[in-house]
């Protein structure tokens, strides 16, 4: 699925921006998501502490990961529900953690998930203007899920 959305994408914003080069072709770059925790436990604030590492603070993904999150993410969660907010250069995403059962590898793990209020994803683009990221954002909802009534809002 990553190489169809891929080629797919990439036929559409050849065709629409008249690029010459591959070097000027705008793309996805990675897919950060965080978590908002509210207060965190005794248990999570020692391991914390051991290891020098934030619990739950937040996660890179790039290539392969990448298009399997958002293949994920466009297919199972209900799109209409979800705000989007289209930057020059990136595109925001907030949701609560309840849409995360919808992930059936996210239902044997809730524990870790249980004390967060909510999640934002951030996904990096190689973009320029909010125009191409607008461009490149509609050709991944046309080719996942055809839905007028989606949320998009410009970032300030």
């Amino acid at each position: 699925m990553k190489h169809y959305i891929w080629n797919v994408l990439n036929e559409d914003l050849v065709l629409k921006q008249n690029v010459h080069t591959f070097m000027e072709l705008i793309s996805y770059d990675s897919v950060w998501v965080r978590m908002k925790r509210s207060r965190q436990s005794y248990h999570d604030q020692t391991i914390e502490i051991i290891t020098g590492q934030a619990m739950g603070g937040h996660i890179r993904l790039r290539k392969d990961r990448m298009f399997h999150f958002l293949q994920k993410m466009m297919g199972t969660l209900p799109i209409d529900q979800l705000r989007f907010g289209l930057g020059s250069g990136s595109i925001d995403c907030k949701l609560s953690p309840v849409l995360l059962l919808d992930f059936h590898e996210m239902q044997d793990h809730w524990s870790v998930f249980e004390k967060a209020q909510g999640m934002h994803i951030m996904i990096a683009t190689r973009t320029k203007t909010r125009q191409e990221t607008a461009l490149l954002f509609s050709g991944l909802l046309e080719k996942s899920n055809n839905n007028p009534n989606l949320l998009c809002h410009p970032i300030e």
